[in-house]
């Protein structure tokens, strides 16, 4: 069971935020649902991870120049990377090659360390991505058993209904053929209930399992905020007057922004 998200007002108090401004920023990405925190356990800080690779101890983000990154005056307890994401791996490498092309003889190790750094961030991207396609493999798998779902008629049900309530409207002597008559088109609503449950438990069993995908693939990010931007812009799409977003029709808004 993965665990349940939190809202990123509960991390507040946590004494394993960073100071501001960087706590605001940390803040911001998870109610984006751009990163989500994990705890280790008691008396250890929880990793900052963010959806494009990067790993940082939680106590140990800051905001530099619009970027967040890892503080490198503390030490970290487990591998993590100083850059919430490859481009900021990349970045520090042609800074410090521009400022000083003798890095690349003087101090190689140093960028190595971005090198494996980036390595590292593109494997965490590969791991999420196949999780996704996983699912995307599953959820076709889902929607294809959904779909093979037949349903029944519910017309008759609804025309047995509507003469059954002429018949007791009418108040018609309790004979043995009117009462069997009743009990007829009664049966006839049972049957298509009865058809109805066979299509609705295997269509509620699927939309079960497509809900547990869901929440696998979510753990403990809150896509909250998300949801609501991507619920507003489907709103949008179907209005009259369509879509007058940016992008591929999606408002700039509330597109993901990667370079942070």
């Amino acid at each position: 069971m993965p665990p349940a998200p939190r809202s990123p007002d509960d991390w507040l108090p946590s004494h394993w935020m960073p100071p501001s401004p960087h706590r605001e920023r940390v803040v911001e990405m998870l109610r984006r649902g751009r990163a989500h925190i994990e705890p280790r356990g008691h008396g250890v800080p929880p990793l900052f991870v963010y959806e494009d690779g990067g790993v940082i101890e939680l106590p140990r983000v800051r905001l530099v120049d619009d970027r967040l990154v890892a503080d490198e005056s503390a030490e970290a307890t487990t591998q993590t990377t100083k850059h919430v994401d490859v481009c900021g791996s990349i970045d520090e490498l042609r800074r410090l090659l521009d400022e000083d092309p003798a890095v690349l003889q003087r101090d190689p190790p140093r960028l190595q360390r971005l090198i494996a750094e980036a390595e590292r961030q593109l494997g965490h991207m590969r791991e999420r991505l196949e999780a996704y396609q996983t699912a995307a493999d599953e959820v076709a798998r889902l929607l294809e058993r959904m779909q093979a779902i037949q349903g029944p008629a519910f017309e008759p049900a609804e025309q047995a209904a509507a003469v059954l309530q002429d018949l007791l409207a009418a108040g018609h002597e309790p004979t043995p053929e009117r009462v069997a008559e009743v009990v007829t088109l009664a049966e006839q609503m049972r049957d298509v209930a009865n058809a109805a449950e066979q299509a609705l438990y295997p269509s509620r069993d699927a939309t079960i399992l497509l809900g547990a995908l869901y929440e696998g693939l979510r753990g403990a990010r809150d896509w909250s905020q998300r949801l609501s931007e991507l619920q507003a812009q489907e709103a949008a799409d179907a209005s009259p007057h369509g879509n007058r977003g940016g992008k591929h029709g999606v408002p700039d808004s509330v597109r993901p922004q990667s370079s942070v």
